[in-house]
């Protein structure tokens, strides 16, 4: 016997759909030439559908920038085990992949600059809180660990240096080499 689906399952995975549908053309157009009818298209849905379970398309770009960096994100909570024992290999792992996804992802940079750039405040807020903040927060562990003094500070300038990076990288549409991301 099928086990039936639930309302909130089938609302998750057209919301899912939504989501990949979105990532995919953003990742492969200009966010501004990209538009919900097209989005709707794509994921099979109706534009009623994407803006009833995102009110704007600025507010489903920011959803997209979270469905994306999930897999870093689920990734920094399996490692708190390994950071708890060896923070230096933890940190140096994380930077590796932080800076790995930004080569891969110059869409999703271009993106996230373009949010940045609305001057919505409570946009901006959303991006940081879902993209930067957890990975100061992960630093600040990773250097409460080490015993690195000022670790909140330390975090911040990590975060810095690879926003710096990213932005680097997307400006001159460069990706870092292995032997590059190790340094």
């Amino acid at each position: 016997m099928e086990k039936s689906i639930t309302i909130k399952e089938k609302k998750e995975k057209t919301r899912l759909k939504i989501l990949i549908a979105a990532k995919d053309l953003f990742l492969h157009a200009n966010y501004d030439k990209v538009t919900t009818d097209e989005i709707a298209a794509k994921a099979g849905v109706s534009k009623g559908t994407i803006f009833y379970h995102f009110p704007t398309k600025e507010k489903l770009a920011i959803e997209v920038m979270r469905f994306s960096l999930d897999t870093i994100i689920s990734d920094l909570q399996k490692r708190k085990t390994h950071i708890q024992k060896k923070p230096q290999e933890a940190l140096q792992h994380i930077v590796s992949t932080a800076l790995s996804q930004a080569a891969e992802s110059m869409s999703l940079i271009k993106l996230f600059l373009h949010i940045m750039g609305s001057g919505n405040p409570q946009e901006i807020q959303q991006l940081y809180d879902c993209i930067c903040l957890p990975y100061y927060r992960v630093f600040v562990e990773i250097f409460e660990k080490m015993g690195v003094p000022n670790p909140d500070l330390k975090a911040q300038l990590l975060n810095s240096i690879l926003d710096g990076l990213s932005l680097q990288m997307y400006m001159e549409k460069k990706k870092l080499t292995p032997h590059e991301q190790q340094k």
